[in-house]
């Protein structure tokens, strides 16, 4: 995914949409997902920016503490737009590939 890619609506409408779906109401519970993978074949990743001030990092904590099935990566200097800082799709890539932290 290209930087113009993500950006194509704007950063105003990508946030915005964020922040409707971040603080709007769901109707459903995360806690309610059950597990994608037959048996326990697989994880769902999870990561979130320590430093983000649009989505506390305490949820993402609680979810992933409570699914069995998420392996949780805080990125302690990162914030709510770490996907599309440089080098970070390759880190999340090695990182899946060779199950680094």
């Amino acid at each position: 995914v290209s930087q113009a890619m993500i950006r194509q609506q704007g950063e105003y409408y990508c946030l915005h949409r964020d922040m409707m779906v971040g603080f709007g109401k769901w109707g459903w519970s995360p806690l309610d997902l059950k597990d994608p993978f037959a048996g326990g074949e697989g994880k769902v990743h999870l990561w979130h920016g320590a430093e983000d001030l649009i989505v506390p990092v305490i949820l993402s904590r609680y979810i992933s503490e409570r699914l069995p099935w998420v392996v949780y990566h805080e990125l302690p200097k990162s914030g709510h737009l770490f996907p599309v800082a440089q080098e970070m799709a390759d880190a999340i890539v090695k990182s899946l590939l060779l199950g680094e932290q």
